[in-house]
């Protein structure tokens, strides 16, 4: 059971897709900002031990600007990391509401782990200056956040998976998703790699983009960031094709489709041309095939977001047409009720509703464009109810006449036209 599901309604289909939608939207909003923060703060801890064992200015520099350029405020921590995963749950409460997938609650142990993180590696960042007097201490504080983080994104990928199995939801009991699924560990190390790539790139574009007193002062720093942001970015670029294909073979029959191959293929030709860029840009130093290498990246992953939606979509189709279902016995549940208070308040007055609306067609005593209403109605004598079911929903009845459109009544309306009728005809 879901501890959201009272708080949330089930979704009509066009509610559904946009719920698709902003579930996309927040993952590129929320991803590319996890991945700035965890990849920077690795790649500090690492220069810092480097700077350590080796005393060298560049190491140390550049664990410095990577502790600032990767956590840079807790306003922005709360508005891209914190608030997307909110929604997400809300949004994923929605989508799943009467199953026994409890997603929600995996992304809430998925936020609260994650909160812990972002503050660990918050303090981190705190306290870079001391790092000097307290080595150890300063990289257990960096390694103890990013383990929490690891914790949370293995169980966000863990439920992503599990998504797309929705046979599995009745035999998973345990307090948060694991390896239920054989997609789990690709899909991770897949996502892993996105996060590298996002920050070797973020390194390229916002750490050498531009002449500034912290990283361009010295032509030889500017070159090591920009060869360690264009080697970190390229790696993992080249690696990602790998996990792609193990994560398309882990996939279930039900979440597969044509058009997720196809897409999944244009991924990987993005993925070839950002790495084409990076590689022309190694030697380079203009910023052109930088940032022509993270716009296409960029569609790349804009694409693997939806084709993780696309495959979703595939696997629970039934699950979200008894969802649209349920949506529309609301929704038609709370009209009835409206008509039936409209009618307790005020009886409808049934003939000039019947001057307006039926007159043009229909007269009781002689044809007009449809039958003579003395002649049709007697069938119904005694049974209201038919003949509102008929007013509601008209088919074709008489083959000398042209069937009859709907003409738009709500309950209230046919069940007063119908009494009004067979009033008339008595």
């Amino acid at each position: 059971m879901q501890f959201l599901e009272k708080f949330v309604i089930s979704p009509s289909p066009d509610h559904l897709l946009l719920l698709k939608i902003l579930s996309v939207l927040l993952f590129l909003i929320h991803i590319p900002y996890v991945s700035v923060l965890f990849g920077s703060t690795i790649l500090s801890v690492i220069f810092q031990g480097l700077n350590r064992r080796e005393s060298n200015s560049f190491f140390l520099r550049l664990a410095g600007d990577l502790r600032s350029f990767g956590v840079v405020n807790i306003n922005s921590t709360l508005l891209l990391g914190f608030l997307p995963l909110i929604t997400l749950m809300f949004v994923f409460a929605q989508i799943y509401q009467g199953t026994s997938f409890a997603v929600a609650n995996y992304l809430l142990i998925v936020l609260a782990l994650a909160s812990v993180g972002f503050g660990i590696v918050h303090l981190y960042r705190s306290r870079f200056s001391q790092h000097e007097y307290g080595f150890a201490q300063h990289v257990s504080v960096a390694g103890l956040g990013l383990a929490f983080l690891l914790t949370a994104y293995f169980i966000l990928m863990s439920s992503a998976s599990l998504v797309l199995e929705p046979e599995e939801w009745p035999v998973m009991h345990a307090p948060f998703p694991t390896f239920f699924s054989a997609n789990v560990i690709p899909r991770f190390l897949f996502f892993l790699t996105v996060v590298f790539s996002i920050t070797g790139l973020a390194v390229l574009l916002f750490m050498t983009g531009k002449p500034s007193e912290e990283t361009l002062d010295h032509k030889e720093y500017g070159k090591f960031v920009r060869r360690l942001g264009s080697t970190l970015a390229l790696t993992s670029i080249l690696l990602q094709p790998i996990f792609i294909f193990w994560h398309l073979f882990t996939l279930p029959d039900t979440a597969v489709s044509g058009g997720l191959f196809f897409l999944w293929a244009l991924v990987l030709f993005l993925l070839l041309l950002a790495a084409l860029s990076l590689r022309a840009g190694l030697s380079a130093s203009e910023g052109r095939m930088r940032v022509r290498a993270a716009v296409i990246f960029f569609l790349a992953f804009s694409l693997m977001s939806v084709g993780d939606q696309m495959a979703s979509s595939t696997a629970n189709y039934e699950h979200e047409k008894s969802v649209s279902a349920r949506a529309l016995e609301v929704v038609n549940k709370l009209a009835a009720e409206r008509e039936e208070r409209a009618a307790a308040a005020g009886k409808i007055d049934a003939a000039p509703l019947f001057d307006k609306i039926c007159a043009a067609c229909h007269r009781f005593d002689q044809k007009v464009v449809g039958p003579p209403l003395n002649s049709v109605l007697p069938k119904y004598a005694g049974n209201p109810d038919a003949l509102k079911a008929f007013l509601l929903n008209p088919t074709k009845q008489n083959p000398g006449f042209p069937p009859m459109p709907n003409p738009g009544l709500n309950n209230v309306q046919a069940k007063a036209i119908a009494e009004y009728l067979l009033q008339k005809t008595q």
